[in-house]
């Protein structure tokens, strides 16, 4: 028998956030377990959905024997939770035999051969790390996430580019009907080029906080890797290339306007309001000083509203997805933005007074 006496404090809203990726429909049901792993005076725990792995350690006064065995995480999580007068959890390890003691609190649990779950093989060779502020890293990945494809023919576009090289690091998503681009600017002199999975994405945002403070990212061979607080985030990379999408960000527009950004998305919404189809279409009607935004629908209803703008070029009229531009005036919060045209071509968003941010969306043809 081997014993395991662990603080709850210390791991209890630790194991909630780890926890939140295992999901109950899955084939692998060894996938439903937390692995618990003592290593000196450590004891690490991981969950893993194959894809993610989450994994945290915490530091032990007594140099226990060495423990490995799994453990259901619905129903440790949940025993633990109910043990509010208890400071500690004692665990029992009998062979397939989980006994968990709290003062007069006892239940025995089963658990499975550890041996079959699968733990990622993070092998340091060619590391690249370097530190960026917690809050920056979701900022971005919002912002971007919502450009990534979901399921492309073109493998890579399922996920979201990271590209690092002279002292930048670019970030880049699109499903061939827009494109998000983001970059920061770093120390380090790196040169590399990785791909995140969309879903893989979609729970980092969930991990990570508003925080100012500096996490540390890794990038290895097959992995990626956070810290963030005392969590370790580790994500699979798509291995396969991504488009040539410098040419579409370096690309010249000769028109603009700029707008006050919750202006402009309250107008879209209101008018947009009439509108019932899968793919709600809104006009741009750009004229000297003004802008007309439309929205129609099959049944010959009409909304509209104008805008008082600084310009002075050509008539454009241009016809965009409501989805695209509601998606990126929400996640954006500056106050002003700015709308760069080329005559019925792409559209370009900036954020007003920085250079680090591109959207940009295709028109629709009527």
């Amino acid at each position: 028998m081997k014993i395991l006496k662990i603080r709850k404090k210390k791991i209890f809203f630790l194991i909630k956030k780890i926890v939140r990726i295992i999901k109950k429909k899955i084939n692998f049901k060894i996938l439903l377990n937390l692995f618990i792993k003592k290593i000196k005076k450590k004891i690490l725990f991981i969950t893993s959905n194959n894809e993610i792995q989450l994994e945290f350690k915490i530091n032990i006064k007594k140099n226990y024997d060495n423990i490995k065995f799994l453990i259901d995480s619905e129903k440790f999580i949940k025993i633990i939770s109910y043990l509010k007068n208890s400071n500690y959890i004692y665990i029992y390890i009998i062979k397939n035999i989980i006994i968990l003691k709290s003062k007069k609190y006892n239940t025995i649990l089963k658990s499975q051969k550890f041996k079959n779950f699968p733990i990622f093989n993070k092998i340091i060779k060619k590391k690249i790390c370097f530190k960026v502020k917690e809050y920056k890293i979701k900022k971005i990945f919002k912002i971007l996430y919502n450009s990534i494809s979901n399921i492309n023919a073109k493998y890579s576009l399922n996920g979201l580019l990271i590209n690092i090289e002279k002292k930048k690091i670019s970030f880049l998503s699109t499903d061939g009907f827009r494109l998000s681009y983001y970059f920061l600017n770093i120390k380090n002199n790196y040169k590399t080029k990785i791909i995140i999975p969309k879903k893989n994405i979609f729970e980092i945002i969930k991990i990570l906080n508003y925080e100012k403070k500096k996490i540390k990212i890794i990038i290895l061979k097959n992995y990626i890797i956070f810290k963030i607080f005392k969590i370790k985030f580790i994500s699979r990379l798509i291995k396969e290339d991504f488009i040539n999408y410098k040419y579409i960000i370096n690309k010249k527009y000769r028109y603009k306007i700029k707008i006050n950004r919750k202006k402009i998305l309250n107008i879209i919404k209101k008018i947009s309001l009439i509108e019932k189809d899968k793919i709600k279409i809104i006009k741009f009607n750009i004229k000297r000083n003004n802008l007309k935004i439309s929205s129609f629908n099959k049944i010959e209803e009409i909304s509209n509203e104008k805008i008082n703008i600084n310009y002075k070029n050509k008539n454009i009229n241009i016809n965009l997805n409501i989805k695209y531009l509601l998606e990126i005036l929400t996640n954006i919060k500056n106050k002003h933005i700015i709308f760069k045209f080329n005559k019925k071509k792409s559209i370009l968003i900036k954020i007003y007074n920085k250079k680090n941010f591109k959207y940009i969306i295709m028109p629709i043809e009527i």
